[in-house]
């Protein structure tokens, strides 16, 4: 089991006598995107205050801590780190920006390697 400093999600009920006590730690999350095909109904007008608005979002997350790092990858395409304290919070920030409508999302769960190395050095030593 990690610590919070670790950012793994670990989500536990602990009974103290007769009440129940969620404990949660925050979640580090690699998020890439890729675009999809915009529609042709979509006027360049649209798409253009979209990705003005999006780079306002994009700063207003990093400069909030919520988004750690934000990559674009050569030709098309992304990747962005966000530290959030659930899967709603996830959920809820890839929905709030911009052009989330036009891209397909790839999310996958970190942890911090130095914790999960000495396991394995552990492991293997018996």
């Amino acid at each position: 089991m990690q610590n919070a400093d670790n950012h793994c999600h670990i989500e536990t009920w602990r009974n103290g006598g007769n009440n129940f006590a969620k404990e949660v730690t925050k979640m580090k999350f690699l998020i890439i995107g890729e675009p999809t095909p915009v529609p042709e109904h979509v006027s360049k007008e649209q798409i253009l205050k979209l990705y003005q608005e999006s780079m306002g979002w994009l700063e207003k997350q990093l400069d909030s801590g919520k988004m750690l790092c934000h990559y674009i990858f050569p030709g098309q395409g992304g990747m962005a780190i966000v530290d959030v304290d659930s899967n709603d919070e996830l959920h809820k920030l890839l929905r709030a920006y911009p052009l989330q409508q036009f891209f397909d999302w790839e999310i996958r769960p970190l942890c911090d390697w130095k914790p999960l190395y000495a396991e394995s050095i552990e492991y293997y030593r018996k």
